[in-house]
């Protein structure tokens, strides 16, 4: 207690008016110094936390109860709508952080936290109940004194602020930064800090040094108290506002800080349900005989899937390497026939209700265009599986993917429609095909409307030329069946909706976008 020997001691002025509210109130005694630092004393570690959270409501009630908020995406309600964000995805460079009430709603942490609240180890949530006891305590004592939106706060706000801090800070910045397609890079951002061993110091005691580089605004302003439970605790440090936790700190024997880092956060629970990359989750790959479906069936195993479903029309007919499938301890083959209604209706009766992510890689692909062509069985064929076979799947498994999208980790997350750059402007040596994936692209667009609002990503992939057999007479380049999973493995963990895989795909992109007449007129012209 020697560290309270020459302290201007103002015994018991914060706790004296909570006497009897509360029975931790008697466990406790603050001290100020000079300086006004919190120094408290309890009988025991709730006690003091108790303390800790009347001293700092006594000095900052209004900046905690706004973090509070901000932390449970309730922030609007007092500071009104600029308080949302621009959009979900929000950045505020000056604060290094991710901000707004759509993100916070988004990231559902305070949620999250009443669900796992028996998770909790219970001696943490000892300090978290007494800290927020502590900031109850003084409101009540205050009430007619402070704003009427400031409310009583829980354990369970106190640690959905933790967490809230360390998603948007430490955590989720790089993911966000994919799904924005922007870049907030600081080459100067960092802390820096010595740390001396009291066997290397002059007087024997710690020596701790930082500079946090981090501004004086909202959540980076800190709180400096001295917390002690005689023959127990002795530690001081800083808290950021609403926090019980040293963020920086020291006692008798160790002294610590916190800096930037990233952590991998690919396994954290609350961030895969923002994503949709395969890990843990269950995927149907409704056609596995081709080249590419083998290829994505492997990458979607390699990418962590706990289950995939590989499908085939005709299983009778032996596809080379598509046995090697069965051997793959998370793959099991399912017969499926998008051209048959009544099979995909029994397929989705036994899987529908358990897939996570469904990739419609079946595909009909013939030449030619119009004149020289007889007939229409072709052309009928490709309509039957590219468009009819999209539909029959959307009307029978969309309606279970739709029902699940909210059932957290559990949710269906995604729909990968294999489309192609064709869709874009008619392909006069592969017409017929290409009008077949124009009338996909649209029904797939319909597709998003319907999955989207329930919270379903729908994925659209328009490839160049695969490097197939319906594509040997066309010329380089042409993307590799291994490639294309790939970027649809990519397009799934970044959140993408639209994919132009190759280089062919992005060229025609790019002049599509810019003149989709000059490339119309272009391809016929290249094909006479």
């Amino acid at each position: 207690m020697r560290f309270l020997v020459c302290l201007l001691l103002a015994a018991a002025c914060s706790s004296a008016s909570t006497r009897g509210a509360d029975p931790l109130a008697d466990q406790v005694t603050i001290y100020r110094d000079t300086f006004g630092t919190p120094h408290i004393v309890g009988d025991s570690e709730e006690g003091a936390f108790f303390g800790y959270g009347y001293a700092q409501a006594e000095d900052h009630l209004e900046d905690m109860m706004i973090q509070y908020r901000d932390a449970q995406g309730r922030r609007a309600e007092v500071q009104g709508i600029n308080a949302l964000g621009a959009g979900y995805l929000h950045f505020i460079p000056y604060e290094y952080r991710w901000d707004g009430d759509y993100l916070q709603r988004l990231l559902k942490t305070k949620a999250t936290v009443a669900a796992n609240r028996k998770k909790i180890e219970p001696d943490v949530y000892k300090i978290l109940d007494a800290f927020a006891r502590g900031v109850n305590a003084y409101i009540a004592a205050h009430r007619s004194a402070i704003p009427s939106w400031i409310d009583s706060v829980t354990a369970e706000d106190v640690e959905a602020l933790e967490r809230s801090h360390y998603m948007r800070f430490y955590s989720i910045h790089d993911a966000l930064m994919k799904m924005t397609g922007k870049v907030y890079d600081f080459p100067g951002f960092g802390s820096n800090q010595w740390a001396i061993a009291p066997g290397r110091s002059a007087d024997g005691r710690i020596i701790h040094v930082e500079h946090t580089h981090m501004p004086w605004a909202n959540r980076f302003q800190n709180y400096e108290a001295h917390l002690i439970v005689p023959g127990k605790l002795s530690a001081g440090g800083i808290s950021w506002f609403g926090s019980p936790v040293f963020l920086d700190g020291f006692n008798d024997r160790i002294t610590w800080s916190a800096t930037w880092n990233t952590p991998n956060m690919a396994d954290d629970r609350q961030l895969r349900e923002m994503t949709c990359d395969p890990k843990f989750r269950k995927v149907l790959v409704t056609d596995a005989k081709t080249a590419l479906g083998q290829a994505l069936v492997d990458a979607v195993v390699a990418a962590g899937a706990d289950l995939v479903w590989a499908g085939c029309a005709e299983p009778w007919k032996k596809s080379p390497g598509f046995e090697r499938l069965a051997s793959i301890p998370q793959v099991s083959l399912l017969t499926l026939d998008l051209t048959d209604s009544r099979a995909v209706r029994d397929i989705a009766g036994e899987i529908g209700g358990r897939v996570d992510i469904l990739i419609n890689t079946a595909d009909y692909h013939r030449n030619f265009g119009i004149a020289a062509r007889n007939g229409i069985e072709v052309a009928r064929a490709e309509m039957d599986m590219n468009y009819f076979g999209l539909l029959r799947l959307a009307q029978e498994f969309a309606p279970a993917m739709r029902a699940r999208a909210a059932d957290g980790q559990s949710s269906a997350v995604a729909w990968v429609n294999l489309l192609s750059i064709f869709a874009l402007s008619s392909f006069p040596p592969h017409g017929t095909y290409s009008a077949s994936k124009a009338a996909a692209l649209s029904l797939a667009q319909c597709l998003r409307a319907e999955l989207g609002s329930a919270g379903v990503r729908v994925i659209n992939v328009f490839p160049g030329p695969i490097d197939d057999e319906w594509n040997q007479a066309l010329l380089p380049p042409k993307i590799a069946p291994g490639r294309l999973a790939v970027a649809i493995i990519d397009a799934l963990r970044s959140g993408a909706e639209d994919v132009y895989p190759g280089e062919v795909a992005e060229d025609w992109l790019a002049r599509w976008r810019d003149n989709p007449k000059a490339l119309e007129r272009e391809l016929a012209s290249a094909s006479r």
